[in-house]
């Protein structure tokens, strides 16, 4: 099993508890990118991924090693969010991307399409 599947089941979990309640939900998920300046191409995978609805899964794929070169502790509560919308079409509006504070930022947001 790779590191991120658990997180990913445990999205899945939060969705169908979510799913079978008549009430509206927002969910957030707080994740720092890569805390290696050279490494922003890590970030650009990281962001490629969040931008299709059809490769939420990739994110699976990242190996524990590249997690661990760039120090991006935020892959945990994406694979989360992942699990949260998965098999849902979405729209991934992006708001913005810098890197600052020694760390990649990513602002952006996840909605479901009708």
């Amino acid at each position: 099993h790779h590191p991120l599947d658990a997180h990913y089941a445990l999205g899945k979990t939060v969705m169908e508890i979510i799913m079978g309640s008549a009430k509206r939900f927002g969910i957030i998920a707080s994740a720092e990118l890569t805390h290696d300046k050279e490494d922003k191409a890590f970030d650009d995978r990281i962001i490629a991924v969040l931008q299709s609805d059809e490769k939420a899964k990739d994110l699976l794929t990242i190996s524990d090693g590249d997690q661990k070169k760039s120090n991006a502790c935020g892959l945990r509560p994406l694979a989360i969010l992942m699990g949260v919308l998965n098999d849902l079409p979405w729209q991934y509006n992006q708001l913005s991307y810098e890197y600052a504070y020694n760390r990649g930022l990513l602002v952006a947001e996840f909605v479901l399409k009708n």
